[in-house]
Order: C-alpha cells, then structure tokens, then sequence
C-alpha cells in the first residue's frame, strides 16, 4: 500500500494511467472527497495561504492531519495538499511582498513594484528569496509529515504573464503591449525561463513522484504533473495573445509529463481552439465564473474538447446522480472526470458503481 488512506491505490493508479493514455478503465473518473466526522468540516482553505506564509506551518499541518481523520478519498481521488503561499507567489519569489487584507486571511496579494521595465529587467530568481525558501520548507516538512499517508501538491502557477501583471498593475500591465510590446517580450522570455527551475525545486522539496507519483489536487501522473493557467488572458484579444502568451504555456506543457489548463472566465474561452490546438496538453477545467452557469451546463464546449482529444473536468453546483447519469448519455466515458457535488459517502459509492455498471 502506498498511502494508508487511499486502500485502493493501487486501482487508482491503474484508472489514472488509462485515462492519460487517452483509454477508459472500466468507467469515467470520479473524484470525490467525503467528510465522515460527525462535527463540522475542517475548511483548509481558509487558512491555506495565511498559515504558510506567515510560517505557521505546524497549524496547518494539525489542520490537514484531522482532515485526514474525517475523510474518505472515493474513486480517483488522491489525498494530496498544497504547499501554495498565495496566488502571487511567484510575483513575490522575485521581489512584491505578499499582504494580506486586514478583515480577512482567505486570500492575498502583492502591489506593484515595477515603474519602469528598463530598469527591472533582466528578471532572475535569486533562491535566497525569502518567499521561496519558505514555499520549499513548508515542502519538505509536508513530504516528511505525510509520509505514507498524503501526497505534497506543486504550487499553483501564475506564471509567466500572470506574474509580470502582479508585478507591473493590471491597468500599466495591459498599457504596455501597446506602449512598449519588446520590453513585454524581454520580461516574458525572462519569465518562461524560470517555470522549469521553479517547479522542479518545489518538485525535489515535496519528494514527489516515483512510485507514488505526482498530484496536483485534480490530476494524478506518474511523472511530472500540473494544473497551469494564465488567467490574465481574459484581458488579451487572439494576437496578443497568440504572440506573447501561447508560447509561454506550450512550453510548460512540452516540460511536464501532463498538464490541465484552468481556463477561468468566459471572457477567456475565446482562447480555447487555440489551447485546444496544444497537442501535448491532457486535460482542460472549464471555469465560468461568478454568475455564470456551472459547468457541468456547458454541454457544447465540454463536447468540443473531448472532440480535440482533450479531457475534462465535469464539477460545479449540483452536480447530482441525476444529473450524472444524463452528463454520461452525453459525453460518454472516454476523457470525463466527474467530481460530484455530493458530501455523502454512499451516494458516491452509488454513483461509482453506476457509472461502472452502464459503461
């Protein structure tokens, strides 16, 4: 057994492995986490950023350790945690400072510290950086407390575009592809250099891989494994697009084993034929947005993207058995993940057992 609280590892692997190979094990995915404790839920999210990066490592890890104790992992999911300092991490690996607002710790921010980009560039990583050192940290105390028993999650990564908007100001960020488009380039060539440093660093931290393998919340690989995202582009129309960006996220496809896109907003799936077109690129999670229907709703792009042989991730409010079993006259069983939105362990189990048995 790999992980004493996934008894069934080894199947999960084994389904994970067909379902990147493009090939269905016996149904679709189904990820899903259900509490078992009898009091209230233990929510890491509310502190998932504001324990790490204050240092207050062990009141995480007492959070994720009775976690652990109330959970049971259904299906494809892999009991795996993250290590993420905030969403401008990487912004902050290379200078801005994380803060966060005086009423809430949910989440953070960095402000801009780029004037001028004559006198920023060239972009490096010093490693010392104190947000860094802190991300690799948390890294190994997680990897050595979850020994056996939890996966070590790669950080999330607003990388390259999304880190030079952070930097700069959104406003300054999208005023300068017109003002001064080569000194953009210049960042961005700097940027998509340190994706591969970034990620293995936090890759050896986290002892990821090897039997065990690599997770990232919502996929599971062997080799090296990622959720990327630019949700910056919700701001770029096709050209600036496809010239400053689309290369950038090519690359980090091309560098890791798999890969799922988080495409977030609507706004931003004006870009999905062009993301579709990424060959290497395994999966895509539709995000709509605040306002915006579900996704498991979004019937005709979720088609669009298992026709590209692409796979997709089938989650959002009310996501019920009932509404499952219409999902899968639809899609089929070839590249859906379902994550349901039941809580209850039975009903996932029922909802398994289904999907196997009319697949």
């Amino acid at each position: 057994m790999i992980l004493s609280t996934k008894p069934d590892f080894e199947r999960a692997r084994t389904a994970w492995n067909y379902f990147l190979n493009g090939e269905v094990y016996k149904r679709p995915l189904v990820l899903s986490s259900c509490h078992t404790g009898s009091g209230k839920r233990v929510n890491l999210r509310e502190t998932m950023y504001y324990y790490p990066a204050t240092g207050n490592f062990q009141a995480q890890l007492d959070l994720i350790d009775q976690y652990l104790e109330e959970t049971v992992f259904l299906g494809e999911a892999i009991p795996a945690f993250k290590i993420n300092h905030g969403p401008d991490q990487f912004a902050a690996f290379l200078g801005a400072k994380l803060e966060f607002p005086n009423a809430s710790i949910h989440t953070n921010w960095v402000k801009p510290i780029v004037k001028d980009w004559k006198n920023f560039l060239p972009i490096k990583l010093d490693r010392n950086n104190p947000t860094f050192q802190s991300v690799l940290e948390f890294a190994r105390l997680m990897a050595e407390h979850g020994k056996g028993r939890y996966l070590v999650c790669p950080i999330d990564a607003h990388s390259h575009a999304d880190t030079l908007m952070a930097l700069r100001g959104p406003e300054q960020y999208c005023t300068d592809f017109l003002t001064c488009p080569d000194l953009i380039k210049r960042a961005m060539s700097d940027m998509r250099k340190l994706f591969p440093v970034i990620y293995d660093a936090v890759y050896e931290a986290g002892n990821m891989g090897g039997e065990k393998g690599c997770c990232q919340e919502i996929i599971w690989s062997e080799g090296k494994c990622s959720r990327i995202q630019c949700d910056s582009i919700i701001m770029l129309g096709h050209e600036h697009f496809r010239e400053f960006v689309l290369p950038a996220i090519e690359e980090e496809v091309a560098f890791l084993d798999h890969s799922i896109f988080h495409l977030d907003g609507v706004g931003a799936f004006r870009h999905l034929d062009d993301l579709l077109a990424i060959e290497k690129l395994d999966m895509i999670q539709l995000v709509p947005g605040a306002g915006q229907p579900p996704c498991h709703e979004w019937i005709d792009l979720l088609k669009k993207c298992l026709a590209a042989d692409k796979g997709v991730q089938v989650y959002g409010r009310e996501l019920t058995f009932d509404r499952i079993k219409v999902l899968h006259r639809e899609l089929g069983p070839k590249g859906v993940m379902y994550c349901p939105s039941t809580t209850d362990p039975d009903e996932a189990r029922r909802i398994i057992d289904w999907l196997e048995q009319n697949t």
